[in-house]
């Protein structure tokens, strides 16, 4: 309601009657006017004079902006529902009018931003991840000798998963935190993924008038401001459980100091044309080595480790940010703060993800209730734009479901999700084996700051299998000037 004066000082107040939510509008609370009615006042006060532009907005819709969540409301959730377990009827699908059942395992923030008239939330059950025999039979050889170092390296690590779930449970929390980390890190993945084109969409809310222009797989409200399409390919080297007669490596004389290489090309759009990353990561306390080749300079340079703070290439992702994190242990002081289950698109249905919602950012999928680990990053940088991420990792197969990223106020700056398909086999058939790793699907960056976002999403993605000409191919940085 408002409440002002006419030209001729009679005070009037202006009632707005509203209805239903529009998801094709700015925010989640964006609603259409039904009435709006003029009628003298009875208040005896004279209120300020409202102008005849500031009347006319009675005539167009109306957006609520609701604050965002802090990092303390986000623990205080931890703390309320820690303890709620899948209770969710599977084979169900959730509607708007009874969304609060989510609530307990659905991050604040997130939850809000889920919340739109055509929602449908997918309950299936959760399914029993377990690692190929391979995987296991190095993890039961490895027993406890896997250890953490003065500045938490593993140490005396070889292959399978380093530490068990019991000694997470005994660790001090800054310890588990390290352990979770470095289970993460080295989850069952076999030599890695690749995917020959992955668009990376930057979406805000239509506001209205717009013509709307999205991508592929985006199905929802909203407009593409920008894509990015480049083809991605992620190798592991080393502590690989399917290579014991070869000391779990690959055989390259650098395999002994890169756990992984990464290599992107990017095609589209024009301005970066051609560009090309090969990223290798370390196994020492030591910055990623970044190695670039830009058409526009003609030549390979080596790209600042601490740009990986810096938004990729325009979106709304840093380096570290994709597939919820792809960062350096060492950059982050961790520190373990329990369990939580959490919805998550564990085992989406498509093979190519799909997004819906007033900006397209929301899996329209099937999603399962996941037990996840919790744990709370610090930048070690202190001019990190960062000052924590919460981060749940799936407690089964160690994937990363979830970070809610704080700003230095402590409010609540973005979400970062992924999207996933379970292992279709994991008999270690050598023959199938490439088929019994999750498989990334999409990442998705919401930026709740700036009410925008940006979808990663992978087009096909296979799980090759590696040897060393095939990684010299790819990956050698002599490479960067020449076709693939």
């Amino acid at each position: 309601m408002l409440v002002g004066t006419t030209r001729d000082n009679s005070c009037v107040t202006v009632e707005i009657r509203t209805e239903s939510f529009d998801s094709d509008k700015p925010g989640i609370f964006a609603m259409h006017l039904l009435e709006a009615e003029v009628k003298p006042s009875l208040s005896r006060a004279k209120p300020p004079r409202l102008p005849l532009a500031i009347l006319a907005i009675a005539l167009l819709p109306l957006q609520i902006t609701i604050a965002a969540p802090t990092r303390d409301d986000v623990l205080a959730w931890l703390e309320e529902f820690r303890y709620a377990h899948d209770g969710l009827t599977t084979n169900t699908i959730i509607a708007i009018e009874h969304f609060d059942v989510l609530k307990p395992f659905v991050v604040p923030g997130f939850f809000e931003a889920m919340q739109f008239p055509e929602v449908a939330i997918e309950i299936e059950q959760a399914y029993r991840f377990e690692a190929p025999a391979i995987y296991q039979k190095a993890t039961l050889e490895g027993g406890d000798s896997a250890t953490l170092g003065a500045n938490g390296a593993l140490e005396g690590y070889a292959a399978g998963m380093p530490f068990s779930h019991a000694r997470i449970a005994a660790g001090l929390p800054s310890e588990a935190g390290l352990m979770v980390a470095w289970n993460h890190i080295h989850r069952w993945q076999y030599y890695g993924y690749k995917s020959p084109e992955m668009r990376i969409s930057l979406v805000r809310p239509n506001t209205g008038g717009e013509r709307k222009v999205l991508s592929p797989g985006l199905e929802g409200g909203g407009i593409v401001d920008r894509f990015i399409t480049t083809s991605y390919h992620r190798v592991y080297l080393s502590h690989l459980a399917m290579l014991p007669g070869q000391a779990y490596r690959i055989d390259l004389d650098d395999a002994d100091r890169f756990l992984w290489k990464e290599f992107f090309e990017f095609f589209e759009p024009f301005d970066v044309k051609g560009t090309k990353f090969v990223i290798e990561r370390a196994f020492a306390d030591l910055d990623d080595q970044v190695n670039s080749y830009l058409p526009s300079q003609r030549r390979v340079r080596r790209l600042s480790a601490k740009e990986r703070a810096d938004s990729f290439m325009g979106t709304d992702f840093t380096f570290d940010d994709f597939a919820v994190f792809s960062g350096r242990v060492f950059d982050f002081k961790w520190t373990y703060l329990g369990q939580k289950s959490i919805l998550f698109v564990a085992n989406s249905k498509h093979e190519n993800a799909k997004f819906y919602g007033p900006s397209s950012l929301i899996p329209k999928d099937r999603w399962q209730v996941r037990r996840c680990y919790v744990v709370e990053l610090t930048p070690v940088w202190k001019d990190h734009p960062y000052a924590s991420r919460l981060m749940f990792i799936d407690r089964e197969n160690f994937e990363a479901a979830f970070a809610a990223i704080f700003d230095h106020n402590g409010d609540l700056w973005k979400s970062l999700y992924t999207v996933v398909q379970a292992p279709q086999d994991n008999t270690g058939n050598d023959a199938i084996v490439g088929k019994s790793v999750v498989s990334w699907r999409a990442s998705i960056a919401f930026d709740h700051k700036n009410n925008r976002g940006s979808v990663g999403i992978g087009e096909p993605v296979a799980h090759p299998t590696m040897n060393a000409s095939k990684v010299r191919q790819t990956f050698d940085v002599s490479n960067l000037t020449s076709g693939r």
